[in-house]
């Protein structure tokens, strides 16, 4: 691990930096080599801060879930939160470390709404991958403002469905902040009508706790949701050798049905097709 002291240091150098070459006192002969370093360090110190961000939550929920004052039902609630936050770190450095990283946008701290983060990766052929890493408090979110379509999550809505997703987005931040929050004081009439939090959030933990453990052989899966009845119209499954028949599925299906209306998913899984109990919890979910 590194140390804490040496990250500090490496942060406030970067700060006398800043402001050395922005008070315009620096001298020319030393401004080329000052404005390099500052460089250097400016990737570096970003991922340094998020570092030592991700050290304080853990060490503040490591000491929350030590307490013996601490009942079982928090302690529970924490040990899942602390996997959580540190899954999604973990993955995100494992990316970063296998993969040639072009782009980050890390939205867990933005003023929007949507909470996420997008990790765009460039392959040797020059073709690029987005990865969408999301903890499950975010999948939540997400989820909810996908049952309003697509465009919810572009900043798209009305008044009510806003006012609902802002609500639900401040509740997602400080569930993977570990911020103290009263669910039973909110005011809100599609929150008391829909109950995200103690309903799908709590229903895509256990599903992702029992699901994520049995791994099956990878297969191809087609799914069509009708978004107007809010029901599942077919799924498909084939073999990874069968890719061909999948396509063709795919397209004849795009084709003939209304895009507005129905929701075709074409996803790869070898945590079989129940992974959607998780990922668009919504098909299920009524």
């Amino acid at each position: 691990m590194i140390p804490k002291k040496s990250i500090e240091e490496l942060i406030n150098k970067h700060s006398t930096l800043e402001r050395e070459l922005s008070s315009g006192n620096v001298d020319k002969k030393l401004f080329a080599e000052k404005s390099k370093e500052y460089s250097d360090l400016n990737e570096i110190v970003s991922n340094a801060k998020k570092y030592l961000n991700f050290e304080t939550e853990k060490s503040e929920l490591e000491k929350i879930f030590e307490d013996k004052k601490t009942d079982d039902e928090l302690k529970k609630m924490v040990d899942l939160e602390l996997n959580d936050l540190k899954t999604q770190n973990d993955i995100i450095s494992k990316i970063k470390d296998n993969f040639n990283l072009d782009r980050e946008y890390d939205y867990r701290k933005s003023e929007q709404n949507y909470r996420s983060v997008h990790l765009v990766i460039k392959d040797d052929k020059n073709k690029y991958f987005e990865i969408q890493i999301r903890t499950l408090a975010q999948q939540t979110w997400a989820d909810e403002s996908e049952e309003f379509g697509e465009h919810a999550k572009q900043g798209f809505y009305s008044d009510q469905v806003g006012e609902y997703l802002s609500m639900l987005s401040d509740i997602v931040y400080k569930i993977d902040n570990k911020i103290a929050h009263d669910l039973d004081k909110i005011d809100n009439h599609l929150y008391d009508l829909k109950s995200p939090i103690k309903g799908k959030y709590q229903i895509i933990q256990n599903e992702f706790n029992m699901k994520f453990n049995l791994f099956e052989k990878p297969n191809y899966y087609l799914v069509v949701y009708d978004s107007l009845d809010s029901t599942l119209v077919s799924k498909d499954n084939f073999e990874l050798h069968e890719k061909n028949k999948i396509f063709e599925l795919y397209k004849y299906k795009s084709k003939i049905l209304d895009e507005n209306r129905f929701e075709i998913i074409f996803f790869v899984s070898s945590l079989g097709d129940n992974v959607l109990r998780v990922s668009h919890p919504r098909f299920f979910i009524r």
